[in-house]
C-alpha cells in the first residue's frame, strides 16, 4: 500500500505562488525569485513599495538595528528548554495554518538587517521590506503554512541558536530547515531560517531578489549574483525563467534556461530555477534522463554538503543505485540529527533493493524514535508481508485505517512482496471484512 510519495519524489515539489493581475513586474519578479529559492519557508508575496527602485544611498545603519542582527549570549539549559517548546508551539500553529501567531514568532526587524547586510540599497528599503513581511499573512514562515512539521535537535549555527526542524509540505516531499532564533522576554523568535536542500539561509535569498528587483546594469547585477560573465541580456532572460515558473510553466523555464551562457547556467539562481522545473517535469521521459544530469553536476554548484546529498537521493533512485541511496540518507541523518523519517526512507529504498534484513533495521530505528510517523504504515506492511506473518499485516491494516479513517482495499497493495499474503486464508478473511 503506497500512502507516502515513491522514493523518487522524496522532495518538495514546485507550487508556484499565485500572481494576481495588475501585479506591478518588479513585485512580479520578487515573489517568484523568493519562492524558487527557498522551496519551503519562502519571502513569497512580500509587498514591498515601488519606492524601492529609487537609486539613492542607503542610509547609515542604526547601532541599534545592526546589534538586533547579531547573536545572542549562549543559552542556559532553562533557556534551552524553552526554546525547544517554542518550536513545538510554532509546529503546532503551522500545522494549524494560524497565520497570526507565525507571523508573530518573527523578528522582522533582525532578519531585515541579515538581508541587508553588506548591500547599498536605496534608503526606505529597509522599512518597506519590515512592512511588506509584516503585511503578508503568516509573514516569513508564510509557505509552511499547512505542513507537519517536527523539531529534531537544539545546536548552534553561525553563533545562534538553532532548531532544526523536519517539514513535509502539503504537497508531498520532505525538507529539513533551521530556525535561527533569538530570546523574547519569555519566549524566543526566529531571526533566519537555513534550508538544507539548498544550503542556503532566507536572508541571503532574499537579499539575492532584491538585487534583481534594482534597475543596475549588468555587471554590478552579476557581482551580487555571484555569476561571472553575466550581461544584460542574460540578466533579462534570468527574470524571464522566474516569470515563467510564477506561470505555472515549468517547460518554458527549462527552454529559457538553455539559451543562458554557461557562465550563467551555473550560478545558483539559474540553476536552483532549472533544477526545481525539472523536478516538476522529471516523470516525463523527454525530461527524465535530463533531469538526472542536473542533480549529477549539483554538488559543483551547490557545494557538497547535506543539502546536495538530500537532492542526490532523487539520482540514485533513478538510477536504482540503492547503495548510493542509502549513503545519501546516512550523510543526511549526520547533517540534521536522528529522523525517523529518514530511517523510513533508508527501509524503503532497502525494499527496493530486496534487501528485507536491512528493511526490518531500518523500521526498528524508525519506531524506536517516533512510532506514531504515519509515513511508517508502508514500510510496516512491507516487512511483515516479507517475513510471511500475514497476521501481522492484517492487524498493521486494520489498526491504521481505525487510526486515520482511510478506507484500504486489497487492490491498494499492489508490490510484488503482496503476492504470497494475497494467497493466504488471513487475506482472504481480511478482504471480506473490507468490501
Amino acid at each position: 500500500m503506497d500512502t507516502s510519495p515513491p522514493l523518487s519524489s522524496s522532495l518538495p515539489q514546485i507550487q508556484p505562488p499565485k500572481v494576481k493581475k495588475g501585479v506591478p513586474g518588479w513585485a512580479i519578479a520578487l515573489i517568484v525569485v523568493t519562492a524558487l529559492l527557498l522551496v519551503v519557508g519562502v519571502l513569497a508575496a512580500l509587498a514591498i513599495p515601488a519606492f524601492l527602485k529609487v537609486q539613492e544611498r542607503a542610509r547609515k545603519i542604526k547601532v541599534a538595528q545592526v546589534e538586533a542582527a547579531k547573536p545572542p549570549p549562549p543559552l542556559d539549559d532553562s533557556q534551552q528548554q524553552r526554546a525547544i517548546k517554542f518550536a513545538e508551539q510554532l509546529a503546532s500553529d503551522v500545522a494549524a495554518e494560524k497565520l497570526e501567531a507565525m507571523s508573530a514568532c518573527v523578528d522582522y526587524e533582525a532578519m531585515t538587517e541579515r538581508v541587508f547586510a553588506g548591500g547599498s540599497f536605496p534608503s526606505d528599503a529597509r522599512q518597506g521590506f519590515i512592512s511588506g513581511m509584516k503585511e503578508k499573512k503568516g509573514g516569513l514562515l508564510a509557505q509552511l503554512a499547512g505542513s507537519t512539521m517536527k523539531m529534531l535537535r537544539f545546536h548552534q549555527r553561525d553563533g545562534f541558536p538553532a532548531l532544526t526542524m523536519r517539514v513535509l509540505p502539503t504537497g508531498g516531499g520532505v525538507n529539513y530547515i533551521d530556525l535561527l532564533v533569538k530570546p523574547h522576554g519569555d519566549t524566543f523568535k526566529v531571526v533566519d531560517m537555513f534550508g538544507y536542500l539548498f544550503g542556503s539561509y532566507s536572508s541571503t535569498d532574499a537579499r539575492q531578489a532584491m538585487v534583481l528587483m534594482l534597475e543596475q546594469d549588468s555587471s554590478l547585477l552579476s557581482k551580487a549574483l555571484g555569476i561571472q560573465g553575466g550581461d544584460r541580456k542574460s540578466m533579462d532572460l534570468l527574470l524571464i525563467s522566474f516569470r515563467q515558473m510564477g506561470n505555472g510553466d515549468p517547460r518554458s523555464v527549462q527552454n529559457t534556461y538553455e539559451k543562458l551562457p554557461d557562465a550563467v547556467k551555473k550560478s545558483r539562481p539559474a540553476f536552483v530555477a532549472n533544477l526545481q522545473a525539472l523536478q516538476a517535469l522529471q516523470n516525463e521521459p523527454v525530461y527524465s534522463e535530463i533531469y538526472a544530469h542536473v542533480l549529477e553536476i549539483a554538488p559543483t554548484v551547490l557545494g557538497k554538503d547535506s543539502a546536495t546529498d538530500l537532492l542526490l537521493v532523487d539520482l540514485y533512485s533513478i538510477r536504482k543505485d540503492f547503495t548510493g541511496v542509502q549513503n545519501c540518507i546516512q550523510n543526511v541523518l549526520k547533517a540534521v540529527g536522528e529522523d525517523a523519517y529518514l530511517h523510513n526512507l533508508s527501509g524503503m529504498a532497502a525494499m527496493q533493493a530486496g534487501d528485507l534484513k536491512k528493511a526490518a533495521e531500518s523500521l526498528a530505528a524508525a519506531k524506536k524514535i517516533e512510532p506514531n510517523l504515519v509515513s511508517l504504515v508502508d514500510l510496516e506492511l512491507q516487512v511483515r508481508a516479507g517475513n510471511g506473518d500475514f497476521a501481522g499485516v492484517v492487524t498493521e491494516l486494520r489498526r491504521f485505517a481505525k487510526a486515520t479513517g482511510a478506507k484500504i482495499t486489497p487492490a491498494m497493495l499492489g508490490e510484488p512482496i503482496y503476492e504470497a499474503f494475497k494467497k493466504s486464508p488471513e487475506f482472504g478473511e481480511w478482504a471480506k471484512s473490507v468490501r
